[in-house]
């Protein structure tokens, strides 16, 4: 009977997070082998928590006497850690799984076609759980950079956990050295300073790959966007009609339902809609092809960055996109998100408009022999589109970044706990529908 590798790999995993951080070392400025400072890992993470909100992760940080440009830095560093802390952790984690699963593995009484068999199943399935998924190239070399330091400097040492254990160690110092901030104070020189710490601490060579990676502005920008959350909040959309445009409402419903075309009439009752919405978030009178590239269907991008669409699609797709009852939003000049909630008004009117525009649609229909009758269903379809729960959050504290992130959970505590990157991350973004 072949052997169950899903038991086995959940034995390996319990195995491998058996193995609890307790003390780490800490490498002092001036430090001497008789004079070291291991740190309990409830204190670190104590300690390190409010050391990266003072550099960023908290609206309230510390850092009011920083400019701008300095306090965005600072920012961009402390996520960017963070990230690096999170690609660290699977490196590490996944290494102690294999080595387990492995263990298990040689125990088993099977042939050697089975035991073959169940190794190539284990492997696949580690390799799919620790998977961190980036579009970001950057990002990708990063990660491929930090495992070939594992690789080479702790992949055969004597403690499981050494990697693991340096990079907290690493995050920690750069953000006690950063945490009082100082005005000018470059950020190159305290990564390269504490990475030149641990070297001469003889704790190898990953405080060295960090500091390289994070040396420029623009890295670190695009590696602390895979793990600086994204603030959200919903506004309303208002559809306003009156007596003279509600035909073209109910028209432009019909016509995207049944062909994804509208007129020029339509797209400029359209444009003024999304014009007002647009002006309110992101500042712009008019919506110019930019704004239309900060707007997301779902979660992700609504047009491709290099893809030309002319003004008629744009709106096209937009409103084809709300209407269906998809989670649209538009992303702020500070980075938030803004979910749209469509809402009809009819202007001064005193009955419920919305259960009014429902009917004028099916009214539309039924009175005509040339369209296509709409069921029940698609009524019903149409008016839950509206209702969208308003899911406002913001992740400040250390931990919570960690913990709650698209790569999985990681307990601080609890060093090791798998990443299991989502399937909806590597989507296409959505596309015209021609």
């Amino acid at each position: 009977m072949a052997v169950d590798h899903e038991f086995l790999l959940r034995r390996a995993f319990g195995l491998a997070q058996q193995d609890d951080i307790v003390a780490i070392d800490v490498p002092l400025e001036n430090q001497t082998p008789e004079n070291h400072n291991m740190m309990s890992l409830a204190n670190l993470e104590k300690e390190l928590s409010q050391n990266m909100m003072h550099l960023g992760l908290s609206d309230t940080a510390a850092n009011a006497n920083l400019g701008e440009e300095q306090k965005e830095s600072y920012k961009d560093t402390a996520y960017a850690l963070s990230f690096a802390l999170l690609a660290i952790n699977n490196i590490n984690m996944k290494s102690k799984v294999i080595a387990k699963a492995n263990q298990l593995i040689a125990s088993e009484p099977c042939n050697d076609v089975e035991r073959w068999e169940l190794h190539r199943d284990m492997m696949s399935s580690i390799d799919e759980k620790f998977s961190i998924e980036s579009d970001n190239p950057v990002v990708k070399a990063f990660v491929k950079d930090l495992q070939d330091c594992y690789n080479a400097n702790y992949r055969n040492g004597s403690d499981p956990d050494a990697f693991l254990k340096e990079g907290l160690a690493y995050v920690y110092s750069v953000s006690n050295a950063l945490k009082d901030a100082k005005p000018n104070q470059d950020i190159s020189s305290v990564l390269k300073g504490i990475s030149e710490r641990f070297d001469k601490a003889g704790m190898g060579k990953l405080g060295e790959t960090i500091a390289e990676w994070l040396d420029a502005p623009e890295i670190r920008k695009g590696i602390s966007l895979e793990t600086e959350p994204v603030r959200e909040s919903v506004k309303s959309l208002e559809i306003a009609y009156n007596e003279y445009n509600q035909e073209t409402l109910a028209q432009i419903y019909s016509d995207l339902k049944e062909h994804k075309k509208l007129n020029g009439e339509q797209i400029e009752y359209l444009s003024q809609i999304f014009d007002n919405f647009n002006k309110e978030v992101r500042g712009n009178e008019t919506a110019e092809f930019e704004d239309f590239k900060q707007i997301t269907v779902d979660g992700r991008p609504m047009i491709e960055n290099n893809k030309f669409l002319s003004i008629e699609d744009r709106y096209t797709l937009l409103f084809d996109n709300i209407l269906s009852g998809k989670d649209v939003g538009l992303k702020a000049k500070d980075g938030s998100v803004v979910h749209m909630k469509p809402e009809v008004v009819e202007k001064n009117a005193p009955k419920n408009i919305f259960q009014w525009i429902i009917d004028l649609i099916k009214n539309l229909f039924d009175s005509s022999k040339e369209k296509t009758m709409v069921n029940a269903d698609s009524i019903k379809e149409t008016e839950n589109i509206w209702k969208f729960s308003n899911a406002e959050r913001e992740k400040v504290t250390f931990n919570e970044l960690i913990g709650n992130n698209r790569y999985g959970v990681f307990d601080i505590n609890k060093a090791g706990k798998s990443k299991e990157a989502s399937a909806e991350n590597s989507a296409e973004p959505n596309s015209p529908e021609r």
